[in-house]
């Protein structure tokens, strides 16, 4: 709430310099209380809710803004009223999406076990890594819609709604593309040999961030224009949908009223991804509808395929080289760079070739490459 706060104040420095310090010292006393073999569930906790407990309260004198003449007590009735109508419907959305949440985790844990469970939150935790982009945008790109819908400049909606889209999603699809190739190497890398038969399921859910994004804007999209009713509704209806496909990819085939694939962790994850697919698509379809644009679907049939697909390109290619199988992590640093820059040298090409994929003209394009070439030349001076 704070975070939002501050970024409808366009405070967006303020707001970010706070997280990422709140972050720094989360790091350091964990390492602390690591080092002084004390680190267990209930100091982890203690330590999230004493650190951000104070910083929720450090951000009142961060953000205030000063100088301003005290409202009068119906602007504040009025105020209330307003603020209670567009949080009330979502009142059901929390109460339903915790059931979902967690009717997906219990029947993976009664019909995977422990170990699937590990597998898919471990997956779950590295994918993140592709959602950094999104979630620092989301705020600033929610304060833009709504003030651009205040002001009737429908114009400026679609603009913003088509480009940031576009581009998050296209962000998402090229980390994606770069790690997904890589997945057996980073789960017997980072996490030993216990945890390497997790690969598949990791591999999978580097997929999953990518329409994430999509649902994410989606979602800032229906909040930013006040629309909470339509949200709720349209969120809880694709739950509903795709709960039953949970339980058909994780229950039994056999020993039970309603049998299932018992595919585990790795049926989590291709249901997670598969179904959202749909249920992003089918967000974006009302808001298309909504807003009187057309439907705009290609560029996740060319830009996501394409992405993946450099990725394994470029990593075979090293593989010509480079063992890259049973090897330690100091061995696989060269292959790794190289593969990196191979990649964004070739991500680069095929959007300036494709310059539609992020919502962009190729005038425009130029023109970033031109402001760039300028600074790189005026650093170097």
């Amino acid at each position: 709430m704070i975070g939002q706060i501050g970024e409808s104040a366009r405070k967006t420095i303020k707001v970010q310099s706070l997280n990422i310090t709140v972050t720094i010292i989360y790091l350091l006393i964990i390492y602390l209380l690591f080092r002084l073999d004390d680190l267990n569930v209930k100091n982890i906790l203690l330590v999230i809710i004493c650190l951000y407990g104070t910083a929720s309260i450090l951000s009142y004198r961060l953000l205030r803004v000063r100088n301003i003449k005290s409202a009068e007590e119906e602007t504040y009735s009025q105020m209330l009223g307003e603020y209670w109508a567009y949080c009330k419907p979502m009142i059901w959305l929390a109460v339903v999406g915790f059931l979902y949440a967690f009717a997906d985790k219990w029947m993976l844990q009664k019909f995977g076990g422990a170990a699937q469970q590990g597998y898919f939150q471990i997956a779950s935790q590295f994918a993140q890594i592709s959602l950094l982009a999104t979630v620092s945008i989301l705020n600033i790109f929610w304060k833009e819609i709504a003030e651009a819908r205040a002001r009737g400049d429908q114009g400026r909606v679609a603009n913003l709604y088509t480009k940031i889209n576009r581009g998050l999603v296209m962000l998402s699809a090229v980390v994606a593309g770069l790690l997904l190739p890589w997945a057996k190497q980073i789960v017997a890398i980072l996490l030993g040999p216990t945890y390497v038969d997790a690969w598949p399921v990791l591999a999978i859910m580097f997929l999953y961030p990518i329409h994430q994004s999509m649902g994410q804007i989606g979602g800032t999209m229906f909040m930013a224009g006040g629309d909470t009713q339509k949200y709720v509704v349209l969120s809880i209806s694709l739950m509903m949908f795709t709960l039953p496909v949970s339980y058909l990819a994780l229950a039994p085939s056999s020993g039970i009223l309603i049998p299932g694939l018992g595919l585990g962790a790795i049926g989590m994850a291709g249901y997670m991804v598969l179904t959202g697919i749909v249920a992003v698509n089918i967000q974006a379809w009302v808001i298309a509808r909504h807003n009187g644009w057309r439907f705009d679907w290609h560029y996740q049939a060319v830009g996501i395929p394409l992405m993946i697909a450099l990725g394994y390109a470029v990593k075979l290619l090293v593989s010509l080289v480079w063992e890259l199988d049973g090897v330690v992590w100091l061995e696989l640093l060269i292959p790794v760079a190289v593969a990196s820059f191979i990649y964004c040298g070739s991500v680069v090409l095929a959007v300036r070739a494709l310059p539609w994929l992020i919502g962009m003209s190729i005038e425009e394009l130029r023109m970033i490459f031109l402001q760039l070439r300028k600074g790189f030349w005026h650093v170097g001076a």
